[in-house]
């Protein structure tokens, strides 16, 4: 499972850091057209909206993947440490039927209501954008999966002592 889970962080990484690029140079791009050339690009704005689309999303599903999304524990953290167990394993559970019922499903039906319109400037297929959101949701019921696997596997939570440890196995693991 460790092996499917690094595979797919470089892949996700690799994917996010190459729209993350291609922006970067659109942007650029666009900023010297406009204001050197005295002539902006019609398509570049779009362009770099639709990948700031893709890139959200997919980042989002590889920050799921890494448990490095945003969580907030205060009320979490006056529980035993047992119920927290528990709960954290709930949470797993909710993404994935979050990543299935409204990215995947939904997401589906909003590509489907997207197909006949297309974009202004790239006349392209609006489903195209919309794509990310389930594609997206496949990777983030994928990372659930993987890390309530992970969870149920060490069974146990991991406390602020054994973190450390832990980091490093998983840092030399490359995970």
């Amino acid at each position: 499972m460790q092996t499917f889970k690094k595979y797919l962080n470089k892949f996700l990484e690799t994917i996010c850091s190459v729209l993350l690029s291609v922006m970067l140079l659109l942007v650029l791009w666009q900023v010297f057209t406009r204001t050197v050339l005295n002539n902006p690009s019609t398509v570049t704005e779009e362009i770099v909206r639709f990948s700031l689309v893709w890139l959200s999303m997919l980042a989002g599903a590889y920050s799921v993947g890494r448990n490095a999304h945003v969580v907030v524990t205060f009320i979490q953290d006056k529980f035993s440490r047992k119920f927290r167990f528990w709960i954290a394993q709930g949470i797993h559970v909710f993404f994935m039927l979050f990543s299935v019922s409204v990215l995947i499903y939904g997401g589906i039906r909003g590509v489907m209501i997207s197909v006949a319109q297309t974009s202004p400037s790239l006349g392209l297929s609006m489903a195209v954008v919309f794509l990310a959101v389930p594609v997206s949701g496949i990777f983030f019921f994928l990372y659930s999966l993987i890390n309530l696997i992970d969870l149920r596997s060490v069974g146990e939570l991991v406390d602020e002592n054994t973190r450390n440890e832990l980091e490093k196995d998983v840092n030399n693991r490359g995970v």
